[in-house]
């Protein structure tokens, strides 16, 4: 059974959703990171589940990972 603190080895599907806890593993990022930045605007985009259940499409999370990479010096 994996454990928390396990890499990310393989990724879902990218259609599927995932929770932001596992977003976050999978950018190497707290959860609450996460979040902070979802809710100013400047995270992946969401699917609102419910009042306060948000999830995040793989392929969502792939395209802002993306957005986010610089050229090397």
């Amino acid at each position: 059974m994996a454990r928390p603190e396990d890499p990310i080895t393989v990724l879902p599907a990218d259609d599927c959703l995932i929770s932001t806890v596992l977003a976050a593993r999978i950018c190497d990022m707290s959860a609450w990171s996460l979040r902070q930045r979802i809710a100013r605007g400047d995270g992946p985009r969401v699917v609102r589940l419910s009042g306060s259940k948000i999830s995040i499409r793989v392929r969502d999370l792939k395209a802002w990972i993306e957005s986010r990479a610089t050229p090397a010096a």
